[in-house]
């Protein structure tokens, strides 16, 4: 019999209560450290037993096989489309650090019906589509996104397809209007992006010096949308609007009453181009910023511990489609293209041109993992780095976090611990309402 052992993905950690904990990688799965070895035949046998089906310990196993088993298992769950789609290539604004071109296009009728007819070709029955509506800003094209949204929700439907579908907005066109529209239709999420308290935001967020005073109008549309839907803010960070962000807090946390549970926060780390170089905030700037929005009782959105693949954008059913209906895997570059999308098949028309199914960077990149990554015991959790950025030197891209494991643990789990105390409360809240 082969004696067992500790599994290398686990991750030995220190709650921020102080308790000794161990998470491990393939299973997500976090415990109380014992007393006892992991290993001790002094432990129960349903201890044991626990043990071994969550993985913490193996007898014998290739456990890199384990995981490969875990990742098909949860690719399974991940069936279907997952695109975004740019719904407008102008925006209202023209934040200080932002990458579009701002074109002025929008997504037409024409696009959709190439769309619609591209995801029924390929929409497998009963698997989900999820679709992404992007920018520039997308409720410039709020009409065509209604339009749009509506005809997938009766093309799943047809198909016993789940959709969700979520929006990534600057939030100064967000109505009442659209907020009912969108509570209606069940989005999963709006994404807002702010930069810190009034006088940072608009400094930031400027198109040719009009939008002072935007800060307001967004937190005023927040206000009263958070009410009906789910709030997620995205905060782009920098050496220079880093020292504001505690501020921004107290007054999200005062206004957009985060008690309700509909409002996490996500952080982004960014170049700092006024830096004199292009430096970043380290990742222990990043950990200390999001101590602090714990300890403010807001939850953060942070990945999942179980990652089959860094991003959505690793799967051969994701893509990115711009205004003019080209796609890519990620990123609008002719590196990443994967083709248009096909015109519209009429009784007097063939299809005029194909989506391409491969493309050597994409299959050589982003759908296998890196060779680099097959031996790190950190691959559970971090699904082999941004394919993107590795491109260049063929070397893996590692999350910032991996320079300081134990931090991200004990973050992931008081973020976990924080969520589940909101979405007990509630429960209590509709149990209450409807008792």
């Amino acid at each position: 019999m082969v004696k067992p052992i500790e599994s290398k993905y686990n991750y030995k950690f220190t709650g921020s209560n102080g308790k000794k904990l161990i998470c491990n990688g393939i299973s997500g799965t976090i415990i109380e450290e014992p007393e006892l070895k992991l290993t001790s035949e002094e432990l129960s046998s349903s201890t044991r037993s626990f043990l071994y089906n969550h993985y913490f310990i193996n007898q014998g196993q290739d456990e890199l096989s384990l995981l490969q088993q875990r990742n098909q298992a949860l690719e399974k769950t991940k069936k279907g489309f997952e695109l975004t789609v740019s719904m407008h290539g102008e925006c209202n604004f023209r934040c200080t650090y932002c990458f579009q071109d701002f074109v002025n296009e929008k997504f037409g009728d024409a696009e959709q019906e190439r769309l619609l007819q591209y995801i029924e070709e390929n929409l497998v029955p009963k698997e989900p589509l999820t679709i992404h509506f992007f920018g520039g800003e997308p409720l410039l094209a709020w009409k065509e996104l209604t339009r749009l949204n509506d005809a997938l929700m009766a093309l799943t439907q047809k198909y016993q397809c789940p959709y969700s579908y979520y929006i990534t907005s600057n939030g100064s066109l967000l109505t009442e209007e659209k907020v009912d529209y969108l509570s209606r239709h069940n989005v999963r999420h709006v994404k807002v992006t702010l930069d810190g308290p009034a006088h940072i935001h608009d400094q930031r967020r400027l198109k040719t010096g009009k939008n002072k005073g935007s800060f307001e109008m967004i937190m005023n549309n927040l206000a009263e949308a958070i009410k009906k839907i789910p709030i997620v803010i995205r905060i782009n960070l920098d050496q220079k609007n880093y020292p504001h962000i505690p501020e921004l807090l107290d007054i999200m946390k005062q206004r957009l009453i985060p008690e309700n549970g509909r409002l996490l926060i996500d952080y982004n780390l960014v170049y700092d181009a006024d830096a004199g170089k292009m430096e970043k905030l380290s990742y222990d700037d990043l950990d200390r910023l999001q101590q602090v929005t714990l300890e403010k009782g807001i939850a953060l959105g942070m990945a999942p511990l179980q990652k089959s693949r860094y991003c959505k954008f690793n799967s051969p059913k994701s893509r990115l489609i711009d205004t003019k209906g080209e796609l890519y895997v990620c990123h609008k570059s002719t590196k990443l293209g994967m083709g248009t999308l096909p015109e519209v098949v009429t009784p007097d028309k063939d299809l005029a041109i194909e989506v391409k199914n491969k493309n050597d960077v994409v299959e050589d990149v982003f759908y296998k993992v890196n060779p680099h990554c097959s031996d790190c015991n950190y691959l559970p959790m971090c699904g082999g780095g941004c394919s993107f950025l590795s491109i260049k030197d063929g070397k893996p891209s590692c999350p910032s976090w991996t320079k300081d494991v134990e931090k991200y643990l004990r973050t992931q789990y008081a973020n976990q611990q924080l969520s589940q105390l909101q979405a007990n409360k509630i429960n209590i809240v509709e149990v209450a309402a409807h008792g």
